[in-house]
Order: C-alpha cells, then structure tokens, then sequence
C-alpha cells in the first residue's frame, strides 16, 4: 500500500482481512479484559489482538474504547431485549384481578 500522496510504500501494512470478518463468539468479562490489557500492553495493536484472540477487530477496538472512557464495568454484557414485568404486591388486588394475574403469568 502507498502511503498517501507520496508513493513510499509502507513496510509494516499487513492486510489481515480476516480479522474484519469473523464469527462472533461469545466471550466473558475475563476474556474480555484480557484481551483489552494485551491491547493497552503492547501499543494498541488491534488487528494483532483480534488475530490472536480470534475476535473481530471492530469488538477489540470498541472494548478498549469503553474501558479507557468507564472502566472494567464497561466490558460486562448489557442485557438486551424486553424489560421484565414490575412485581405486583398480590395483597392489595382484588380477587378478580389476582385471577387474570394468574391467567397471564400462565
């Protein structure tokens, strides 16, 4: 690859397509922080990261992002979809409303 505007080829390119394209796997808070550690160790090498540990280089540099702006908290899965129904303090409804309570839980 050229570098921009003046024609020296650049040495250290290594196109790693590879590393942009891979299949999520699912990692832990461990891994995660490992992974973002090596990262911060040895000079914010992403695509090295994500060839090594086999994740998408996208993941590697997000994870490192988050854990430079809000700490190791930030590398915890969020979890997504719908929120769970608030609890209901049974004693106070009537009967009625405690049966079609039931009949939805069902």
């Amino acid at each position: 690859m050229n570098k921009y505007n003046s024609g020296i080829e650049l040495k250290t390119y290594d196109p790693k397509s590879e590393v942009y394209t891979m299949k999520l796997r699912r990692t832990t808070f461990e891994e995660r922080l490992e992974i973002v550690n090596w990262v911060i160790v040895n000079n914010m090498n992403y695509k090295e990261a994500a060839s090594r540990f086999q994740i998408r280089y996208a993941l590697v540099y997000k994870w490192t992002k988050d854990y430079e702006k809000k700490g190791a908290k930030a590398l915890r899965y969020k979890k997504r979809g719908p929120k769970a129904k608030s609890a209901v303090d049974e004693s106070s409804l009537s009967e009625v409303e405690r049966l079609k309570l039931a009949l939805e839980r069902e």
